[in-house]
């Protein structure tokens, strides 16, 4: 392996971006499938990188360096990494353009440094946040000239949900710190589910009721944590009869079976629980029509994919009905 990282270094000092780009998603493949072999290279590649990125160099690039780099860190771990993540990161920071690439580059360095990344979360939140928002406006422009135009809009967005993924490693690192900066995120969380578009409903739905439990315990303003527990259990609801599709079925089934686990008090008095038992038996009844058995095929091959894909689409679906079962449960009671 020595010698091949040798002749990937020596091509990732190239200025050639025909030899560059290559070589710095070769040395990111390697260290990402080799970790611990890879270890050893990381003192002698990562000086190099760094000059690097203090160079001009096109997005493609910077691009590839930033995964480059942080691949290598979430690699050797926080006790090797942390003395280069402040001067990493604050490239991230200067980039202008909030990409997957970028997105992915902040996530592994969350999940090198732990709950160690919180000094640097105030310089992360205002970038998501602001790449969720300008998410969220663009859905709802498409939604006003589908209603004014009767035609529907495509769109092809590089972001989607990427800002919320984030978010969520965000979560999961921080842990009960994250109540905090609860104000910073949670009203744009909530305008995500309000949302047609798939993967932003099941990214947030599956993130949104995290920061509500440390709420519970960590913040000091309750009447925000009522009112916006009491928000996402409406619109979650709401889903629920609009949704036509499994996978964000289910993941708002179970975000509502979170949801009742944190309900108490202070929201008792808030969320009337049985109007919406009717609901949630209709939409129980209705994902047994998503899912039909499979076409007699001719070909064996063909015949197989189909029902490898029915039984994928049967087993997400029996996890929403269960999910769905205990809802209905805790509404008639």
């Amino acid at each position: 392996m020595g010698e091949l990282v040798s002749k990937l270094i020596s091509q990732v000092k190239s200025d050639q971006i025909s030899v560059k780009k290559p070589a710095l998603t070769a040395l990111a493949a390697i260290a990402d499938s080799s970790a611990d072999l890879f270890k050893e290279y990381y003192d002698e590649i990562i000086p190099i990188l760094r000059l690097d990125v203090e160079k001009p160099h096109d997005k493609d690039v910077r691009d590839k360096l930033g995964e480059c780099i942080s691949i290598l860190m979430n690699v050797v771990g926080k006790e090797k990494a942390s003395e280069d993540v402040d001067w990493f990161l604050q490239y991230l920071f200067a980039e202008t353009v909030f990409n997957d690439f970028t997105a992915q580059a902040h996530m592994r360095i969350v999940r090198c440094m732990g709950k160690d990344y919180s000094k640097y979360v105030t310089q992360l939140l205002p970038i998501t946040v602001n790449s969720i928002s300008k998410l969220v406006r663009a859905l709802n422009n498409d939604i006003s000239i589908m209603a004014t135009t009767g035609t529907t809009v495509e769109r092809q967005m590089d972001e989607h949900s990427i800002g919320v993924n984030l978010l969520g490693e965000l979560f999961g690192a921080l842990k009960e710190d994250i109540a905090i900066y609860v104000h910073a995120f949670m009203p744009v969380l909530i305008m995500a589910l309000n949302t047609y578009d798939v993967e932003l409903t099941v990214a947030t739905s599956n993130i949104i009721t995290e920061p509500l439990q440390y709420m519970q315990y960590f913040t000091s303003n309750q009447t925000s944590y009522v009112e916006w527990y009491t928000q996402i259990f409406n619109k979650l609801v709401t889903n629920l009869g609009t949704l036509y599709e499994v996978d964000p079925i289910e993941a708002n089934a179970s975000a509502l079976a979170r949801m009742i686990d944190l309900w108490d008090d202070q929201v008792s008095n808030q969320i009337q629980l049985a109007p919406i038992y009717q609901q949630v038996v209709n939409c129980y009844h209705g994902l047994i029509g998503i899912v039909q058995p499979p076409q007699d095929e001719d070909e064996e091959e063909e015949e197989e994919e189909i029902n490898e894909k029915d039984h994928d689409a049967v087993s997400q679906t029996n996890n929403t009905t269960n999910n769905l079962a205990t809802l209905c449960f805790y509404c008639h009671w």
